[in-house]
């Protein structure tokens, strides 16, 4: 079976996205009435701090800034820790602290910041960098005691699959 795990998602942005819906949202719950003339700029961000469009909203009206955040329907543990994090992002982004950076790649910031660290797989890519590194080492090697036995570039070259330029440089 299929699960559309988005709709809440899509219903809530669709719903607020709409400058009479925030207008009417406000006027009730701040128990004042609205001109339909009373200026919204809905500044919500979307795929800033997550992949996905993330189901907040925000604007403004006159001078207030409100944020819409959609409770979630799952208990997730990292809530407040990825709250911690949008807020400093976003406080970066506003004092022009990394904010070019940020807001190119501040989903990665945050992806990078939740994986859970494991010792298991750490090694394992350690090992690999080390036998890759090893590889290379041994080539440049081989080829350096080929160059001094007088083996031509091009024979090096197809030996250790080294570039002409590194073989060069071993000499």
């Amino acid at each position: 079976m299929s699960v559309n795990t988005g709709y809440k998602n899509s219903v809530f942005s669709l719903l607020f996205s709409d400058p009479d819906v925030l207008r009417e949202l406000y006027s009730a719950l701040e128990g004042v009435p609205l001109d339909k003339e009373t200026p919204i700029t809905i500044n919500t961000l979307s795929d800033v701090l997550y992949m996905e469009r993330y189901n907040d909203i925000s604007f403004t009206i006159g001078n207030k800034l409100v944020v819409l955040i959609e409770h979630q329907s799952t208990v997730n543990l990292n809530m407040p820790l990825k709250d911690a994090m949008k807020a400093a992002i976003e406080y970066c982004i506003g004092h022009n602290v990394l904010s070019k950076f940020l807001l190119e790649r501040s989903s990665e910031v945050i992806n990078m910041l939740l994986t859970e660290w494991n010792w298991t797989d750490a090694k394992e890519v350690w090992q690999q960098e080390a036998m890759t590194e090893g590889r290379v080492e041994e080539r440049r090697e081989i080829a350096k005691n080929a160059l001094m036995k007088g083996y031509s570039i091009e024979a090096i070259q197809e030996l250790t699959n080294l570039d002409p330029e590194t073989i060069k440089s071993l000499s």
